[in-house]
């Protein structure tokens, strides 16, 4: 016996009383992604938004370094950059606003990996991908 093809039941768009259920609006093609995190230590976006202040995301311990974000796993060894893409001369790291919000800065990477942020370098073991 073969199965029947599904078919969107007109219920899926009503809730138990029978309404219309209220659909989220479109996200528009070009807008900061929304990058929040799993908290087990609330801080308001503010708070992540100074210079220096830290958090925890599940296993991973954060900071705002300067206005770059840096992450280390279980709250040990090397403060890393996480780097979202690569350019031909430069890489895209997230970065913290003010406002507490990651987002990306574009920032150079040299021949031998390394990574310049406010003037220094930083090699493969001070950034992720």
């Amino acid at each position: 016996m073969a199965a029947a093809a599904a078919t969107p039941s007109p219920i899926a768009d009503h809730d138990k009383t029978g309404r219309p259920r209220k659909r989220p609006p479109a996200t528009p093609p070009c807008r900061e992604k929304d990058m929040t995190q799993l908290e087990l230590i609330p801080m308001t976006p503010t708070e992540k938004g100074t210079p220096g202040s830290s958090w925890w995301a599940g296993a991973w311990e954060c900071r705002n370094f300067e206005g770059f974000y840096q992450v280390r796993e279980q709250g040990r060894g090397p403060w890393q950059f996480v780097i979202h893409g690569f350019g031909e001369d430069d890489v895209s790291v997230f970065g913290v606003n003010p406002s507490g919000t990651l987002f990306h800065r574009c920032v150079p990477i040299d021949q031998q990996d390394r990574i310049t942020v406010h003037g220094r370098k930083y090699g493969r073991d001070n950034w992720q991908h």
